[in-house]
């Protein structure tokens, strides 16, 4: 049975390379097309997923070997949530904190691959990554990896993805750069809809699987140590020693984490 998501409704864990938003074909649209034109086009693409999810790119070596996979729409609170599991496990490891945990080849240590996936293939890139499936998960390691979605309410995506793309991107097309909310709202590529299309095919690819776990964003703000610890079970960790939780798993903590890391919210 498919979910719906509405708007009502780590060693080897390296960061992504920055990819330019090139420009493509796909048009901004006035409104949403109708739901039923929608629903079969996504039932055309995730009926033949066995042959569309590909990555014949150079990118695929960085996307394989994980021993999880976390998916996530851009701005779900993905570096906040890898500040806690390299916090927790370089912290369990008795290691320096980092947030590229590649240097540290030991047992028990997990790797973790981050992705877009999905979102970034519709998104990013020209149409030659596109048929290559540069930014897609290959379908290999979503068969043997455990796969964890981390889904955020697509409203409060959607604003942080506005704010990045008109004014703190600086590989954002001028044309992106230039649109109003209302006209972001309604684009094809990064629009609400688009947003809710990625996480719902995910869902529909995803979720009668044994090794798949949904991850809520606001059930780990609201109850950090609970969501943690079971997130921590999925990776392995059955009894998780909460003394190795950052700062008691609190938020202030972790973001403190990220900037030591480098990078920024996303």
């Amino acid at each position: 049975m498919a979910i719906e998501i509405t708007s009502e409704s780590l060693a080897g864990a390296q960061p992504e390379p920055t990819a330019d938003y090139k420009e493509s074909p796909l048009a901004a649209v006035s409104e949403f097309p109708g739901s039923s034109q929608r629903s079969s086009r996504s039932r055309f693409r995730l009926t033949n997923s066995t042959w569309t999810r590909r990555n014949f790119s150079s990118r695929a070596r960085e996307l394989s070997g994980g021993d999880a996979i976390i998916l996530s729409i851009p701005k779900s609170g993905r570096t906040w949530l890898r500040a806690f599991l390299c916090a927790y496990f370089c912290r369990r490891f008795g290691l320096e904190f980092t947030l590229r945990p590649g240097r540290y080849d030991l047992p028990g240590f997990p790797r973790i691959v981050f992705s877009h996936d999905l979102f970034e293939h519709r998104t990013k890139g020209d149409r030659w990554d596109r048929v290559r499936g540069k930014y897609l998960v290959p379908r290999r390691e979503l068969n043997r990896a455990k796969i964890i979605l981390l889904a955020r309410d697509p409203r409060d995506c959607f604003v942080s993805l506005y704010l990045q793309l008109t004014r703190r991107d600086p590989n954002a097309p001028v044309k992106l750069k230039q649109k109003t909310v209302s006209e972001m709202l309604r684009d094809e590529k990064f629009g609400m809809r688009a947003i809710i299309n990625a996480m719902n095919d995910w869902l529909n690819e995803f979720s009668q699987r044994d090794n798949f776990t949904l991850v809520r964003y606001e059930a780990l703000r609201a109850s950090p140590a609970e969501h943690f610890r079971d997130l921590l079970a999925v990776l392995g960790e059955s009894s998780p020693d909460a003394n190795d939780f950052p700062g008691g798993a609190r938020v202030f903590p972790l973001r403190e984490h990220a900037k030591a890391g480098g990078r920024r919210s996303v």
